[in-house]
């Protein structure tokens, strides 16, 4: 595994309009990475409805979402 990058942000966590979502958004239509690992689904959005838009999107370019509990429960 390659670590390619990390961020930490604070904002409000509603949209996904943000610039270091978009930002991140971008990298996933670029295909940059595999795997996004996250802390918890409400790092993205804390509404459910937003957070699957983003995980259907990630699925469209094969970028699989990891919450930190998926990752270390393998």
């Amino acid at each position: 595994m390659e670590v390619v990058g990390t961020t930490q942000v604070i904002s409000d966590g509603k949209w996904l309009n943000g610039f270091e979502i978009k930002s991140l958004l971008i990298q996933i239509r670029r295909k940059k990475f595999d795997i996004l690992l996250i802390n918890s689904p409400y790092r993205i959005s804390i509404y459910p409805d937003v957070y699957e838009e983003f995980e259907m999107i990630c699925r469209l370019y094969n970028v699989k979402v990891l919450t930190y509990m998926d990752y270390i429960s393998k």
